[in-house]
């Protein structure tokens, strides 16, 4: 068995065979080689990391078929230096895109404090430890975060993504954020996030086919965000915790873009408003959830659109301040308990029973 990086870039040349993309190896040392990986290496390289701890000053530009393999996370740490003002990493070539891009195996100190954003600097997002725009097939795992002044990882306009086996923990903003991400799988721990104002621990904003594995806690904004500000949002399933957080989940659909088509099951409660909000949106499940001990509300329907056609299955929702709300525009939703002369009681299922035209 192999038993470091170094072993593993040993045995290849023993080969004779050179490895397409090419292997480096790198040591603390060795921070210019990464600086040029971008020129010097722009149909890919693998990158492994020895143990140690990088000071990194400047962004990694990252090209197509790019492997960046730390030594564990325990084992090989990348820091931020203070005062870079600066992603730790982002694709090469935001315009024409970069695909096939795995990042593994090291965690990240983002000396978060210490980062801003410059005059000269307009872009919204100016320091996330990774920072992906038009990319595909980008993979990102078996890694650790603290201390990042903005998001751990960010995507834009991108597609066929995993973030997975990942904590993420002293976010200014957000652990996973999203503006138009697609076909993407999500599988991550988050704490302490949105320390600058108020900000989501994962916030999701446009794109198709979302599957978001998260346990949050501690947040000052939702523990999971699901919008449609930057576009439509669809076929997404939520599936974990959030505790100590403005709102469990929360859906705020917008007047022009759909937010629909939503799985949601876990436990949200312990929150500061609500277990979970579904604002502008519609045809959303929630089952096997346990909403409990939520200050305001357990559920609430909301919005100018409303919260519509919206199913809540086979969970535990109690000693909230009100355990379900329909409020504005909300209609159409039923909620199925263990109990069906409970059922028959419930104030949005008698509504949904009117808006169909049923009477009773």
């Amino acid at each position: 068995m192999l038993n470091s990086n170094s072993e593993i870039v040993t045995k290849l040349l023993e080969t004779g065979v050179q490895p397409e993309p090419p292997v480096l190896c790198i040591t603390p040392t060795d921070l210019s080689v990464l600086y040029k990986i971008a020129n010097d290496y722009p149909e890919g390289v693998t990158v492994f990391f020895a143990p140690g701890e990088y000071l990194i000053s400047q962004t990694i530009l990252l090209p197509s078929n790019t492997s960046m393999i730390g030594a564990g996370r325990a084992r090989t740490k990348l820091i931020l230096a203070r005062a870079s003002h600066c992603h730790l990493f982002t694709n090469a070539d935001h315009v024409r895109g970069n695909r096939s891009i795995l990042l593994r195996g090291f965690s990240v100190d983002g000396n978060g404090d210490t980062q801003e954003r410059q005059p000269h600097h307009k872009a919204l997002t100016f320091c996330c430890a990774i920072y992906i725009k038009n990319a595909h097939d980008v993979m990102v795992e078996e890694a650790n975060f603290i201390d990042i002044r903005q998001t751990a990882v960010h995507f834009n306009g991108s597609d066929r993504i995993t973030v997975r086996d990942c904590n993420m923990h002293k976010l200014g903003w957000s652990g996973v954020s999203t503006s138009n991400a697609s076909n993407m799988y999500i599988d991550i721990i988050v704490s302490d996030a949105g320390r600058d104002k108020m900000h989501s621990a994962v916030h999701l904003d446009g794109g198709i086919g979302v599957r978001c594995r998260a346990h949050v806690k501690d947040t000052t904004g939702n523990g999971i965000m699901l919008d449609s500000a930057y576009g439509a949002l669809r076929n997404v399933v939520v599936e974990g915790s959030a505790k100590n957080c403005k709102r469990g989940v929360s859906l705020s659909g917008s007047a022009e873009k759909a937010l629909e088509f939503v799985l949601i099951s876990g436990k949200f409660s312990e929150n500061n408003e609500t277990g979970v909000m579904i604002s502008n949106a519609s045809n959303v499940i929630l089952t096997n959830c346990e909403i409990t001990n939520n200050a305001q509300y357990g559920v609430l329907f909301q919005g100018r659109a409303g919260g519509r056609n919206c199913i809540v299955h086979m969970s535990t929702i109690s000693d909230n301040g009100e355990d379900i709300k329909e409020l504005h525009a909300s209609h159409g939703n039923w909620v199925f308990t263990n109990d069906a002369s409970l059922d028959r009681e419930i104030s949005a299922n008698e509504r949904a029973l009117q808006s169909h035209g049923v009477k009773r």
